[in-house]
């Protein structure tokens, strides 16, 4: 993503996430300070800091996103739901190469093949992001709430919620019994 910095003479200058934090020189010989990522992201409209973040702050200071209405009829209540919501996975992957095309050239490097990869250790991909979400939900709606589709549309109802699914449109959705 590209964004733009104002000199005081007027000029724009065009920078990237990686210019954060750093000044650079105007053809007007004035120096330019580049705010930082965050600020950059926020005067596009962009988070300024992830929705995930942000959802992770609130739940541990103990703010239930939104306000007391149902999310699906909107009439106030108190009765919570949790709903289960995984947006991300740590992937293990084994050492890669496959035994039947190692071990088929030579009985003895194939041996000493297996020896070294038993002390290779998995690789790790992703990060692990799931929540379990209160989602306030009256008596008369709790129990229309089943389907992850249902679920996900009344998740929908809190901006910050709705925020997380924007960034994980394919997050698995499932109420917690």
């Amino acid at each position: 993503m590209k964004y733009e910095v104002r000199c005081e003479c007027g000029k724009t200058h065009t920078v990237g996430a990686a210019d954060a934090g750093s000044s650079l020189r105007c053809c007007c010989s004035r120096t330019v300070d580049v705010p930082a990522l965050h600020m950059l992201r926020t005067s596009v409209g962009e988070y300024g800091v992830s929705p995930v973040v942000q959802l992770q702050a609130m739940l541990q200071r103990g703010e239930l996103p939104g306000e007391r209405a149902c999310a699906c009829c909107g009439r106030n209540t108190d009765h919570l739901i949790p709903v289960s919501v995984v947006c991300e996975r740590v992937i293990n992957a084994g050492p890669s190469g496959g035994a039947n095309t190692d071990l088929a050239g030579c009985l003895f490097f194939g041996i000493a093949w297996l020896i070294m990869r038993s002390s290779q250790k998995p690789v790790q991909h992703g990060t692990d992001v799931s929540f379990v979400l209160p989602v306030r939900v009256c008596g008369a709606c709790d129990h229309t709430l089943a389907a992850p589709k249902e679920l996900r549309a009344a998740l929908g109802a809190t901006p910050a919620y709705a925020a997380v699914f924007d960034q994980y449109p394919n997050a698995l959705v499932r109420r917690v019994s």
